[in-house]
């Protein structure tokens, strides 16, 4: 599986507003920081793939008085 095309890593600051909104189980992942061309450190994430299933439902639209 690659990253980008089967699977996204989250940064912190979006997982948080998503699990804010959908709550959910936190997963934590461990990084290996590497040092780069550019002077920043790119990083190895591990990555434990478990298929799920997603169910969603059709917007329902309430209308007031009903």
């Amino acid at each position: 599986m690659r990253e980008d095309i089967h699977f996204k890593v989250l940064d912190n600051e979006t997982w948080n507003y998503l699990f804010q909104i959908y709550g959910g189980v936190d997963v934590p992942r461990l990084s290996i920081a590497l040092p780069s061309d550019t002077g920043r450190n790119d990083h190895i994430v591990e990555i434990n793939l478990r298929r799920f299933k997603i169910v969603t439902f059709p917007r329902v639209k309430y209308l007031p008085g009903t």
